[in-house]
Order: C-alpha cells, then sequence, then structure tokens
C-alpha cells in the first residue's frame, strides 16, 4: 500500500512539471529599460545643446576656418567618458580671435571645450572648458 501513495505523488509532482501553464495566471515581466551608450553618443554628436567634450588638435582646415580634432572623450554624468572609436570632427571657433588662439598651439594638444551647432549648422566652439 506505501508503493501506491509514493507512486500517486510521483504522477502529481511528474504532471505539475509537464503540464504547460495555464493562460492567464502567468505575468509577463516588462524588460529593463538600459541606457544605450551608443544612441547617447549618436545624440551628443547632433549638438543640439551646449556640450562639453575634449579632444587633440588635428590641424587646420585648408578651405575654411575650422580646426580638426580628435575628438577624445565627453562629458556625461558629472564624468569624463572616453570616445571608443576613432572620431575625428570638424569644429569652428567663435571668432577670429579664437582661431589664432588655436593656431598658437602645438599640434596633438589636448583641450576641453563647448561645442554646440549654430544656426548655420556648424559645430561652432562657443567657449573654452577650463576644468
Amino acid at each position: 500500500m506505501a508503493f501506491v501513495s509514493h507512486r500517486g505523488k510521483i504522477l502529481i509532482i511528474l504532471s505539475i512539471l509537464l503540464c504547460p501553464g495555464f493562460p492567464g495566471q502567468t505575468q509577463e515581466i516588462p524588460p529593463l529599460e538600459v541606457p544605450n551608450p551608443i544612441s547617447d553618443f549618436a545624440r551628443v554628436m547632433q549638438f543640439d545643446s551646449a556640450t562639453r567634450i575634449e579632444g587633440r588638435l588635428l590641424n587646420f582646415d585648408a578651405y575654411d576656418e575650422g580646426i580638426w580634432i580628435e575628438w577624445t572623450h565627453w562629458f556625461r554624468d558629472g564624468r569624463w567618458v572616453p570616445v571608443k572609436n576613432d572620431a575625428q570632427i570638424l569644429l569652428y571657433p567663435k571668432n577670429a580671435d579664437m582661431l589664432q588662439w588655436f593656431r598658437s598651439l602645438k599640434l596633438g594638444t589636448s583641450i576641453r571645450m563647448i561645442v554646440r551647432r549654430d544656426e548655420d549648422g556648424k559645430r561652432r566652439i562657443i567657449d573654452l572648458d577650463e576644468t
């Protein structure tokens, strides 16, 4: 008789494990919102708002009054975040005095600056970041 009751327990356990769940009793867990650093970086590259960046001076644009930099860091959430790719971008100083100041620097000099897209769509250096 003990064998029969043991067998019944095994059948109940197997039926619970092997039976599909009943619809309506399961609750779907919503996916977690994970920040996407790539989309954040793409948004920053638009420079729609003033953005703190750091880069090394590469060269001066031969056709326009701009400078080429290798973008190395951007400021996000209270800290400097490294740029993982070899981003080289053309920036435009806010005036002739700032351009002259850049021309006095050695190529390769690291510079922190604040950049925003202007009304002409150019990435304009609106100020130097002294931090």
